[in-house]
């Protein structure tokens, strides 16, 4: 088995930015990682509680000078602590190039970073877990239909500073969202009620539901909406995703059942999606 490969310098920015933000989003240290020919995937997948992270991005566009070879149609799995991977890479930050390879030392398994300076080349070595390609199994993308509503959303720094507002008053956090563009965001208790509308969205028609109960849906879709309740801290931690590495942000809702934010990063470098665990109940 055997991975090498020199990181780009477009890649290391976006590398740098993907893994911090996965590594605030979640409570969860260890990450399956999974390399194929086509695409690095970082999965942080928990048992349903927390907000379920998956990373695709591509490995053209991530490294050139690329060796990979398993057993297993040059596929390979392994899981590291994406705390451990984020700190490495801030120490390439200064770097003029970086070379992340795996090795084995001692018996055990590494995924090795080193970062080429003008003065000394830095070494990290990041143990792994290393696990049969079959385990991808386990940490697929949950089942879920085509949503509901959604929306593309160019900026999220208002409903951010909204939302950590609205989580400092309430724990739970009803959001509707309507294909007409808007989101509204609602705390509630039994002293008081509060309600934010936001504005301005682009709904997506092209990724909604059909609707084939009724043949003039399609004439009236503005008047989808749908609705999820969920923990205040999780959306506000999905928000803050807003990055330079990013393009496109979509919002995703599936009635009491899902949200999903689905983020496609710049110049084809792949994309994160996140899945906020709903509550039964509003």
């Amino acid at each position: 088995m055997r991975f090498r490969g020199n990181l780009t310098a477009p890649a290391f920015p976006i590398l740098m930015e993907v893994s911090q933000y996965m590594n605030r989003i979640t409570n969860a240290d260890s990450c399956f990682v999974m390399v194929t020919p086509e695409r690095i995937s970082f999965i942080l997948k928990t048992s349903g509680e927390d907000i379920q992270t998956f990373v695709h991005l591509a490995m053209a566009k991530l490294f050139t000078d690329v060796v990979l070879e398993s057993r297993s149609d040059n596929n390979i799995a392994f899981t590291l602590s994406i705390e451990n991977f984020t700190r490495a890479l801030q120490s390439g930050k200064e770097a003029s190039g970086i070379l992340l390879r795996l090795l084995k030392r001692d018996g055990r398994s590494f995924l090795s970073m080193r970062a080429r300076t003008v003065d000394i080349d830095i070494i990290q070595n990041i143990p792994i877990e290393v696990l049969s390609v079959a385990s991808v199994e386990n940490h697929k993308e949950p089942a879920i239909p085509s949503p509901n509503v959604a929306l593309e959303i160019p900026s999220l720094k208002s409903l951010r500073t909204v939302t950590d507002r609205l989580k400092a008053m309430q724990k739970f956090l009803t959001i509707e969202a309507n294909m007409d563009g808007s989101i509204r965001l609602r705390v509630k208790s039994d002293t008081f009620a509060l309600q934010t509308q936001h504005v301005g969205f682009k709904p997506r028609f092209d990724l909604i539901q059909a609707d084939g109960e009724d043949e003039n849906t399609e004439n009236e879709p503005a008047l989808k909406t749908s609705t999820v309740c969920v923990d205040g801290r999780h959306f506000a931690k999905m928000l803050s995703v807003d990055g330079n590495a990013v393009v496109t942000i979509l919002c995703c809702l599936i009635d009491n059942r899902a949200l999903v934010l689905h983020t496609i990063l710049c110049e084809g470098f792949g994309s994160f999606t996140c899945y906020s665990p709903v509550i039964a109940h509003e």
